[in-house]
């Protein structure tokens, strides 16, 4: 997968957090996968560009009210709180909703 094709993605996942009214989006990894072309083994050389490109649109992956510091850390099957760092909704216990 090409970092052009990564960056479109992660874009894309912003714009979605920002669609929505509570400054988040929920999804499974297994979609994450998916959407990264890696629907039966994980590359981790492409998870790294992921990481890096949602921290730079200051994403932050959370795990119920857990947050993570990489997607790498996430198990099939998990569901993932996107949010966008510094959200108003990160102090109103959102992150205990996924």
């Amino acid at each position: 997968m090409e970092l052009k094709d990564i960056k479109k993605i992660c874009k894309e996942i912003v714009d979605l957090i920002h669609e929505g009214n509570k400054g988040l989006i929920y999804r499974k990894y297994d979609t994450l996968l998916e959407w990264f072309g890696m629907t039966s083994k994980r590359n981790f050389d492409i998870l790294k560009k992921v990481d890096y490109q949602l921290r730079k649109h200051n994403v932050t992956i959370w795990v119920g009210a857990e947050q993570l510091n990489s997607v790498s850390e996430l198990n099939r099957g998990e569901t993932i709180t996107f949010r966008l760092n510094g959200s108003s909704n990160e102090s109103n216990g959102f992150a205990n909703a996924g």
